[in-house]
């Protein structure tokens, strides 16, 4: 079937919105359209590069708590994967790719089609085409990497996490010991910090841009990342790409509740080094960085 319009729609954050970006992807090659929509409350540059793809503000026909909508000639299908109550995301867990592959091939089944999502996990990992960005951005964020050269250098995504699968612990002090402790390594932090050490350096300032997200140029600056730290939220989940699972050269910590939801994929499916814990108190945090950046640092 043919629609004028197929909306893809998503009451929630950046994360949620960021994670569905391949099976968008591969529903607008599914269900032929005039037109392709993404109506969500967030900044619709983290669609860069789906250039055929617009945007759209909710309205009344984007059900929260239903897999798909059909309003005339124009399809609305939820992309949030906590629609069916406990159906596809439990306590703690949200962005596991089996689950997204459950949900989407159910709606997909119930709108009348027989596509099915069942691809290794890593073909779902967001797969972004970094050209689209602009080049200042990018040419800023090169030229702090080749001015850095030879130097590690660890991401740490401290701003707050606004799910329930991590401790809202803070992250300020962990990352002025971690930056005495490794005076040569570069810490680069997504969140504010006043009177930050001189090898501690806010993403934005790399980037240089005044209005709107940043979440693509950070994750564009992610893959020259050997570290990268954070709550599976915010700029990490935007560090989440496959190039980076990709990197045998790069880690990746976690810290959440449950082990389910640290990262998109599992360690037998990922090149790079995959390290989760529980831990909530700085003191452990901060001993458990320290025992996977130890092994990077000479």
């Amino acid at each position: 079937m043919e629609y004028r319009n197929v909306v893809f729609y998503n009451h929630f954050g950046n994360g949620d919105l960021w994670v569905s970006r391949e099976f968008v992807k591969t529903m607008m090659r599914l269900f032929d359209a005039d037109n392709y929509y993404y109506s969500h409350t967030k900044d619709h540059h983290i669609f860069f590069d789906i250039p055929e793809l617009s945007f759209r503000p909710l309205n009344d026909k984007c059900l929260m708590r239903e897999p798909y909508v059909m309003f005339g000639d124009t399809l609305y299908i939820n992309t949030w994967i906590g629609w069916a109550y406990g159906k596809y995301v439990f306590p703690g867990v949200s962005i596991t790719l089996d689950n997204y592959k459950r949900m989407f091939n159910d709606t997909i089944s119930l709108i009348g089609d027989t596509y099915v999502f069942d691809k290794r996990n890593i073909e779902y990992v967001p797969n972004p085409d970094y050209s689209y960005l602009e080049d200042n951005y990018v040419e800023n964020i090169n030229r702090f990497i080749f001015n850095n050269a030879g130097r590690t250098i660890v991401l740490i995504s401290n701003g707050e996490v606004q799910s329930n699968q991590s401790a809202n612990f803070d992250f300020m002090p962990i990352i002025s010991q971690l930056a005495v402790t490794y005076e040569d390594s570069v810490f680069i932090i997504t969140g504010d910090y006043l009177g930050k050490p001189d090898n501690v350096v806010l993403a934005r300032d790399i980037i240089g841009k005044q209005e709107g997200s940043e979440l693509p140029e950070i994750s564009y600056l992610s893959q020259y990342m050997d570290v990268i730290v954070g709550r599976s939220s915010g700029p990490f989940v935007f560090a989440q790409t496959k190039l980076n699972y990709s990197n045998p050269n790069m880690s990746l910590i976690s810290f959440t509740y449950e082990k389910q939801c640290a990262h998109m994929l599992k360690e037998h499916e990922s090149m790079a080094k995959l390290y989760w814990s529980s831990a909530t108190e700085q003191f452990a945090v901060l001993n458990d960085i320290k025992n996977i950046l130890g092994g990077k640092v000479e």
